[in-house]
């Protein structure tokens, strides 16, 4: 396990995929520790002084494989300093990072249910773009957003399922709720257990990762719960 590590960045590139929901790739000005799949980081606008205490940050999930550089965080503004980061965030401006943070890591010895609303989805998107064809377990994503639009990783889904039989997903908005390979399921909303639950291929035998806003993963654990899933098999990764 790599010890967490603080680095200076560059903002790379800015993606504003509308309705106040961004991503941004950041260029490290030294190699980053090795990260797992599933894993966070810490960033902070302000400027760091190694004498002196980390400044305030916010944690995101690291969007990009362990891999490839640069990395890349998404982010919804939902308070005081994801305003921030939508106000002062620009290419070139420096930044300040720690990383990397958290278990909320995908075995990819078991069958998996991935579940996400929003920008939690980037919590998994690390893991699947690391599948290949011959991933033995089945792995589903049900993947939720407000509109159509900002199932911003909606292509890496279509790709990943497409080159690898194992994988399988769900998209979900507040409009329409698309099943691979683009059927129409007639209970459009957020992300819902039910709706998946038939296209389970091994539920009881399965982990399940929740990932998005708090309200999401109570009903959703909940749901999970009242099917038999026992709570050791629920993971969850709340943000806000």
């Amino acid at each position: 396990m790599s010890v967490p590590r603080k680095l200076r960045c560059r903002v790379d590139h800015i993606t504003d995929h509308g309705d106040k929901v961004y991503s941004v790739e950041l260029e490290p000005e030294t190699k980053p520790p090795a990260f797992r799949p599933g894993q966070f980081l810490h960033l902070a606008l302000d400027e760091y002084d190694p004498s002196r205490f980390w400044p305030e940050s916010r944690v995101f999930s690291i969007a990009s494989s362990p891999s490839t550089l640069p990395l890349r965080i998404s982010y919804s503004v939902r308070g005081r300093y994801t305003a921030r980061m939508e106000q002062e965030l620009t290419v070139g401006r420096q930044v300040w990072i720690k990383l990397p943070y958290g278990e909320f890591v995908v075995s990819p010895t078991q069958p998996s249910v991935l579940l996400a609303g929003g920008t939690g989805i980037t919590a998994f998107t690390a893991f699947i773009a690391g599948m290949k064809p011959d991933h033995l377990q089945p792995v589903f994503v049900a993947y939720g957003a407000r509109t159509p639009e900002l199932l911003i990783y909606r292509n890496l889904v279509e790709q990943q399922a497409a080159a690898v039989p194992s994988f399988r997903y769900a998209f979900f908005s507040d409009s329409v709720a698309l099943v691979q390979p683009s059927s129409l399921i007639p209970r459009p909303g957020p992300v819902s257990v039910a709706t998946i639950w038939p296209l389970l291929a091994t539920p009881a035998g399965s982990s399940f990762f929740v990932s998005g806003p708090p309200a999401m993963l109570k009903s959703v654990a909940a749901d999970l719960q009242d099917r038999g899933i026992l709570p050791t098999a629920i993971h969850t990764d709340a943000w806000e």
